[in-house]
């Protein structure tokens, strides 16, 4: 955004972060952004996290990390905090490989998914150990993904040993010594329970906007996010990446969403309207020599995405 910014006299450009390095998830690299080369009149970089917003003001508090708080009021806002991994995700076991029971594995997305099929590999497949698998939908995976991929989801891993329960909730977890004990609800309303050892959490990502009212969110927690990336109800703040509701948290929807806001922003500052975000298939062509990591400093400087180039 600051190439847009720097090209306007009426406008300044405030980026609030609570980290000094630019992490890139993909590769796990680190660059330093170099903030340096543009001019302090035009943008400024604020160490820390926002606390609270005040959307009927344009105004939001910021934690400082050396200490303090910190107001900021803004014409414009864009929310692009990400998320977190829940609690009790993978990958921490209790104890070795060699020395545990079976294992119980929740959560049926991406990652459960593909989690239950390594383990049912490894172990269920050879007899070593059970290993069960439990996710809310009727098929895992998650429901924008083909329901024929589904299906030979659920084919795979029966055929490697994995025991699938589907349409199940974990309703209570308890701990013995190095067990823990599972207490679940079937589709039928019946409850039932297993001891394994260990109990690996494959639940997702939460948005990061505790500091935004609840009013904005809606009951997954996500910002309300419209096909124009605009928060709903409020014309002058957006959402990119994570902490939106439009699609599932995934890094190709992030680009899309992160270009289209780009492109059209300045017709924002003149005045006019955003147009809605066109749905296309990118094609994922992370696979390669660099993954990335040849353009991730380009990226940190606000010089490109992953699929176009902003500046030479």
């Amino acid at each position: 955004m600051v190439q847009v910014v720097s090209k306007s006299k009426d406008y300044r450009l405030l980026v609030v972060a609570p980290n000094t390095h630019y992490h890139f998830a993909l590769a796990m690299p680190r660059a330093i952004p170099q903030f340096s080369q543009y001019p302090t009149n035009k943008f400024e970089f604020i160490l820390g996290a926002a606390s609270s917003l005040d959307a009927n003001s344009n105004s939001f508090t910021v934690t400082l990390n050396k200490g303090g708080q910190k107001a900021v009021k803004y014409d414009h806002l864009i929310i692009a905090t990400g998320s977190y991994a829940k609690d009790g995700m993978p990958w921490k076991l209790g104890a070795s490989a060699g020395t545990t029971l079976d294992s119980l594995h929740s959560g049926g997305g991406l990652t459960g998914t593909k989690t239950a099929g390594e383990l049912g590999f490894e172990y269920a497949s050879q007899g070593k150990k059970e290993v069960i698998f439990i996710y809310n939908d009727a098929l895992p995976l998650p429901s924008d993904v083909l329901e024929n991929v589904r299906k030979q989801a659920v084919t795979e891993l029966t055929n490697l040993g994995v025991k699938m329960m589907p349409k199940t909730n974990v309703t209570d977890v308890t701990t013995k010594c190095a067990n823990t004990i599972i207490k679940m609800r079937g589709s039928g309303g019946m409850i039932s329970s297993v001891m394994v050892q260990p109990y690996i959490l494959t639940l997702g990502l939460s948005p990061n906007i505790a500091f935004v009212p609840a009013s904005m969110r809606n009951a997954g927690g996500y910002l309300k996010q419209t096909t124009t990336l605009q928060v709903e109800g409020h014309s002058n703040i957006f959402a990119v990446g994570d902490a939106g509701s439009l699609e599932p948290n995934r890094a190709t929807h992030t680009e899309s969403w992160a270009t289209h806001l780009i492109k059209n922003f300045p017709t924002i500052l003149a005045g006019g309207q955003m147009p809605c975000l066109s749905t296309l298939l990118l094609v994922w062509y992370s696979k390669g020599w660099f993954l990335f990591t040849n353009i991730a400093p380009a990226m940190s400087m606000g010089k490109r995405m992953m699929s176009i180039s902003f500046e030479k």
